[in-house]
């Protein structure tokens, strides 16, 4: 972790230049005495952080670990960043971010601006259903293709994460943003389910496959548009994570106007078709359905 820091505060493609640093926090059932608390902290309400991105409510669709809350902050410089943390030093932000917290450098100005605000979000070009406990549990039933046995492993949500984001009050009632990092497989990972893809040369490859056909396609708009799913919003460059177990070679934000977009999306037959290459490209994925503080435009301006 010191490393990392040490590399912020040295290399001339971070050095001097403003930081943003994603945090993801997990819910403590039982803090330790004196815990500082991150919201509390003065990485987040010092006069030198801003907040770009604040989620207080987050719900993890794929991935090793919960968590509860998603928080973008922007730095002037990694120095600035280092010194605002706790006398503990990143020791002490690994604690207030719980077991599996992770604190993400990355580049700045990859999401819209808080004097632009976030756009409003795409209509849906498909039919889109009301998802539930019950629903997804006949959805498996009645399509071997879309939660086949085999399908298990890193890219993969678990029935109970989807029950969870299907029906946790926190996420319902309006737009989801879905926070993914990715980290691409050193090559690519053999598919566990009955579709065979093309056999691509890298993870990187098979990836950016999926997106392509998720994106678009020759004859119309891919599953995330038809979905009103927005074009995602990257980060131009990530750090080794500060705090996590893991380091990711991308982020991204996708916006939906609510979970039933997102789940319905995930059962369409044509993203499900493009799974495969997902599968071969990842090592590692998390997606975190996160909700923002920040509004959107007006819905009268949706596209």
């Amino acid at each position: 972790m010191t490393a990392v820091l040490d590399g912020l505060l040295t290399d001339e493609a971070w050095i001097d230049r403003p930081l943003w640093v994603l945090y993801l926090q997990q819910e403590t059932d039982s803090p330790t005495a004196g815990e500082e608390d991150l919201r509390g902290h003065q990485l987040l309400l010092s006069a030198g952080a801003t907040i770009v991105y604040d989620a207080s409510s987050a719900v993890t669709v794929v991935g090793r670990h919960e968590y509860s809350s998603c928080i973008v902050v922007e730095y002037a410089s990694p120095a600035a960043f280092a010194g605002l943390l706790p006398e503990s030093g990143v020791a002490g932000l690994a604690e207030m971010l719980g077991p599996h917290g992770y604190a993400i450098p990355t580049s700045s100005g990859w999401l819209p601006s808080a004097a632009s605000g976030f756009p409003a979000p795409l209509k849906a070009q498909q039919p889109i259903a009301r998802w539930d406990a019950a629903r997804l549990e006949a959805h498996v039933d009645e399509n071997e293709k879309i939660a086949a046995a085999g399908r298990s492993g890193p890219t993969f949500a678990t029935m109970e994460q989807a029950k969870h984001f299907a029906t946790e009050p926190a996420q319902g009632g309006g737009e989801v943003w879905m926070l993914n990092l990715v980290q691409f497989s050193a090559e690519p990972r053999a598919w566990t389910g009955r579709i065979t893809p093309d056999r691509m040369e890298s993870g990187e490859a098979a990836y950016a496959r999926y997106g392509e056909l998720t994106a678009a396609s020759t004859e119309d708009d891919g599953p995330l548009i038809q979905h009103a799913g927005r074009a995602m919003y990257s980060s131009r460059r990530i750090s080794a994570s500060l705090v996590g177990e893991s380091d990711f070679d991308r982020m991204m934000l996708v916006q939906y106007p609510d979970r039933d977009h997102y789940l319905s999306m995930g059962a369409y037959k044509s993203y499900v078709a493009a799974h495969p290459y997902r599968e071969q490209g990842l090592a590692e994925l998390y997606i975190v359905s996160t909700r923002p503080k920040a509004p959107s435009t007006s819905a009268a301006a949706r596209l």
